[in-house]
């Protein structure tokens, strides 16, 4: 059952994806030939529109046809003849769908989700908290002179500890404010320092939900494009990234472990989706927005040989490299 949550998690993001290309190819009024779930022979369709609704024998993935988008078709309501600006929204369509889809699961992860606070709910024992006297219940105001207002501000301060030195809190206890000097420990385990206290937690409102969706979107963001890079400088190989195998296989985990970790994991993947399609590489979305913008610059079509000549080549190289994360996939099966 998780597994089959991990495939229907993937063909959740690819019909997202699509359909932010259906949708701006409507409002751009280019007609849109064929919009299909899953591959293989038909078992259902209908005409709409103008446009034929597919659910295909494997309703797995999705696709979308687009009129006049092969290079050299310049039908006259067709993708090709169309201004700059469109084209541009329907090729961006795509990757901003994902990336909107991404952040609605965010904000339904941290409405859902319970708020660490800056107050203490537990005190473990025999921890360097407990051993100095703070107590459950005490709301942490100040650590050596820096005020905290979240509980990774008190994380941060604490993981800063050098060699454990003294830390003092100031806290609000029974309407009284107390300091009390404590020395973290190191966790081997977890390779940080820490004091043993567990915040108090409290559900968000949808405005503090909506910047920590955000904030953690730009963080993840980074995540990305740091690990994109570290991969063309070498220090991360391929057997460090996953293919279709490995994000079944690690959504299925997130399932496993409740619904909050599998609305984690499907917004990240989606905005991974969102990320990676917009590089400009051939035969990806960014690829086709490089074109789209070398066509701007030059004010003139590329030549649809090369067009299609340097897409292929593309589409080999991605398809060579799915290949190979596909196999490690399967290899640390």
């Amino acid at each position: 059952m998780n597994v089959l949550i991990g495939i229907l998690v993937l063909t959740l993001l690819a019909i997202g994806h699509e359909l932010g290309h259906f949708i701006f190819a409507r409002l751009a009024r280019v007609p849109v030939e064929e919009f299909a779930l899953g591959f293989g022979p038909a078992l259902l369709s209908t005409r709409r529109g103008g446009t034929v609704y597919r659910l295909n024998l494997i309703p797995v993935l999705a696709y979308v046809k687009i009129k006049g988008m092969e290079p050299g078709d310049l039908s006259p309501d067709g993708f090709n003849a169309q201004k700059f600006w469109k084209r541009f929204l329907i090729l961006f369509g795509g990757p901003l769908c994902n990336v909107i889809l991404a952040l609605l699961m965010f904000v339904l992860l941290f409405s859902l989700a319970p708020m660490p606070t800056t107050t203490i709910a537990e005190i473990l024992p025999q921890s360097p908290a407990e051993l100095s006297g703070l107590r459950s219940g005490d709301k942490i105001l100040m650590i050596d002179s820096t005020p905290v207002k979240t509980w990774e501000d008190i994380t941060l301060k604490i993981s800063q500890s050098t060699g454990g030195s003294p830390l003092t809190f100031r806290i609000e206890r029974d309407g009284k404010i107390l300091d009390i000097t404590t020395t973290p420990t190191y966790l081997e385990a977890e390779k940080r320092y820490i004091v043993g206290i567990v915040p108090a937690l409290e559900k968000r409102t949808f405005v503090a939900a909506l910047g920590s969706s955000f904030t953690y979107f730009g963080q993840m963001f980074l995540i990305m494009f740091y690990s994109l890079g570290m991969l063309f400088t070498g220090k991360v190989s391929l057997s460090d990234f996953a293919g279709p195998v490995g994000i079944v296989q690690l959504t299925a985990q997130q399932a496993q472990a409740g619904f909050l970790n599998l609305l984690g994991i499907t917004g990240i993947l989606s905005m991974a989706l969102g990320v990676f399609n917009l590089i400009p590489f051939p035969a990806l979305d960014g690829g086709h927005l490089l074109f789209l913008i070398i066509e701007g610059i030059r004010g003139k079509k590329i030549n649809p040989r090369v067009y299609n000549t340097v897409n292929t080549i593309g589409f080999i190289i991605l398809l060579a490299f799915l290949l190979l994360v596909t196999w490690g996939d399967i290899f640390k099966l």
